[in-house]
């Protein structure tokens, strides 16, 4: 076996006591490290004789030919380790040398490049030893408890946190995305169910630009299996145990692989194009779960707006079997279901944030997402409570209403929402058409819905496209912010009034300023019958601000944006005369 694997590009490792099959493929070899899980992450003596490393879980189907395919487009020389990462939004970071780190998710894998295991074997042999590793894991229990209280997305756990310090400890170079969220070669859960999703979106002219041809790494059953190999439509698959040979594979060419090594990369070129799959017949959604008995609700906001601080306080509610998840329909706040929600919801942090402010989208499908996303959250249970946030795609709120999400609407004023904070290390300046991924800005994020609303060619609707013209003659920058938060709240409001569905809107100020006993009747009157919630407005209130702190806030924004403020009223008047149907007193100073 160790003779065998000289040469080899491409190297799988499964933990001890694995049943794996060994695949079609002369380039590839399978081992069985002799490490219980997840040990046999960190011997990386596996990787000193293959270009590339894989190391993965238990039944794991991988698609080793895509994958092999895939990887000729870099340098395996250069020290490169690549995984399935929790992205920023997750609630807790581990810390070295004051640096934040990068989380991988260890069910999707590790990939190491022969150039990280010359490099590196020797430290994180050492650096991630079981007795290390042990005392992090125990010392992380506590750190990742909120993080992973739900599991439903890409909240990590105490291992996962734990490989990231250890790893880190050893001096291996940041982990990466293995290749763009567009481009998911590592799929996830619901394999099957997700690939007939795919080439269903893949039929409708409104959803371009889908790739359906993908690599999964994550545990697969046979009746999964059995469904991917009857995805032909999809992918060209022929499985041999949990092994595949797929034909599309997209295109990503690293950019220092090319630099340095063009010419190895130009005869590679070929090999990663991506080949689009036959379109003979459009495909049938694959069957959608049942919600209707599930519990939905979701509390809807603006960035800046104190949803967080109301959120915390709904979750407290949260039993065992209920599903809770901070931003579950946010693309870049769910990993998992990322490349699905990128083509119906937007971020302000990637190329999908002109979504942000799309009027439609295509009913079925995004019904179908919905429902099976769901169910996942709430794993297969058909009652129970399921809880989350949307603070940016608010023009979705009809879509979710129609599914029977309860929702209800945390309303802060623009004077006491703006200036808005921004964490330390936020950009000091803004280019427009500029996104900004390193901190949680909130200038940024209504910088990127100014955009979405200025970009988007779809709208119908004759009093939006109005209130876009208006925006593009608005030059001032602080101006453009704040209007941007009374346009996605008028549309919010407009939106209700046509769909006729309950959308009850609380106060942040009347919240705020009321006696206890005012506030919370208040709150609970918006809120669904439901068992928890009282205690959930009892620690509300515990922690709000004081009256002081409001008026102060006032001060601030009119001090900054007296500006911004008089061309909101300019806004409002061109309102009322297209709309006065629509009760906008909220909007108002």
């Amino acid at each position: 076996a160790m003779a065998s694997r000289w040469a080899k590009f491409l190297c799988v490792v499964f933990p001890h006591g694995s049943d794996f099959a060994v695949p079609e493929d002369s380039h590839v070899a399978v081992f069985n490290s002799g490490h219980e899980f997840p040990y046999h992450f960190f011997d990386w003596t596996f990787a000193a004789d293959c270009a590339w490393t894989f190391f993965v879980m238990n039944e794991t189907y991988v698609d080793v030919t895509a994958l092999r395919m895939r990887l000729e487009c870099l340098w395996h020389e250069v020290p490169r380790v690549f995984g399935r990462l929790a992205d920023r939004h997750d609630n807790k970071y581990p810390m070295v040398r004051g640096q934040p780190l990068t989380v991988p998710k260890l069910t999707g894998g590790l990939l190491v490049s022969r150039g990280a295991a010359r490099n590196f074997t020797e430290s994180v042999s050492r650096s991630c030893h079981p007795v290390v590793y042990e005392a992090l894991l125990q010392r992380s229990q506590r750190e990742v408890q909120t993080a992973a209280r739900s599991d439903v997305g890409p909240a990590f756990t105490a291992g996962d946190f734990s490989a990231a310090i250890c790893l880190a400890f050893a001096g291996v170079p940041p982990l990466r995305p293995f290749a763009h969220h567009g481009e998911h070669y590592v799929l996830g859960a619901l394999a099957a169910e997700r690939v007939s999703l795919r080439r269903a979106f893949e039929f409708d002219a409104q959803l371009v630009g889908m790739r359906a041809c993908v690599l999964v790494a994550h545990p697969v059953g046979l009746r999964q299996a059995q469904l991917l190999g009857g995805n032909r439509g999809t992918c060209s698959a022929a499985f041999t145990a949990h092994f595949a040979s797929v034909a599309g594979v997209s295109l990503q060419v690293d950019e220092e692989a090319l630099g340095y090594y063009a010419d190895i990369i130009s005869q590679k070129i070929d090999s990663c194009g991506w080949i689009a799959p036959p379109r003979s017949e459009s495909p049938a959604l694959p069957p959608a779960p049942d919600i209707s008995g599930v519990r939905k609700l979701m509390l809807v906001g603006m960035p800046g707006g104190a949803t967080s601080w109301f959120f915390d306080a709904l979750q407290l509610s949260a039993r065992s079997g209920d599903a809770v998840h901070s931003g579950y329909f946010h693309p870049y706040c769910n990993e998992l279901w990322r490349f699905e929600l990128s083509h119906f919801t937007g971020a302000p942090e990637d190329q999908t944030f002109v979504h942000m402010f799309r009027q439609a989208v295509p009913e079925a499908h995004f019904d179908h997402l919905v429902s099976m996303m769901v169910s996942h959250a709430m794993k297969g249970k058909v009652s129970g409570m399921f809880l989350t946030r949307e603070n940016i795609n608010v023009l979705r709120v009809p879509d979710f209403a129609r599914q029977g999400f309860h929702l209800v609407a945390l309303y802060r004023h623009r004077k006491h929402t703006f200036p808005v904070s921004d964490p330390g290390g936020s950009p000091e300046s803004y280019d427009d058409g500029a996104v900004f991924l390193s901190t949680l800005c909130r200038s940024c994020f209504y910088l990127q819905m100014y955009h979405a609303i200025v970009t988007q060619q779809d709208l119908e609707d004759e009093v939006l496209k109005t209130l876009q013209q208006f925006l593009l003659y608005v030059d001032d920058r602080g101006a453009r912010l704040v209007l941007v938060h009374t346009v996605f709240w008028y549309a919010v409001l407009r939106q209700q009034r046509l769909g006729g569905y309950h959308l009850p809107i609380l106060e942040y100020g009347r919240i705020m300023t009321g006696s206890r006993e005012e506030a919370q009747g208040y709150v609970l009157n918006a809120l669904p019958r439901w068992p928890g919630f009282e205690e959930s407005v009892f620690a509300l209130l515990s922690t709000r601000k004081s009256v002081t702190w409001m008026e102060q806030r006032e001060e601030k924004y009119l001090a900054q944006l007296g500006t911004a403020e008089a061309v909101v009223q300019e806004a409002l008047l061109v309102i009322r005369r297209l709309d006065p149907h629509t009760d906008i007193s909220l909007l108002e100073m």
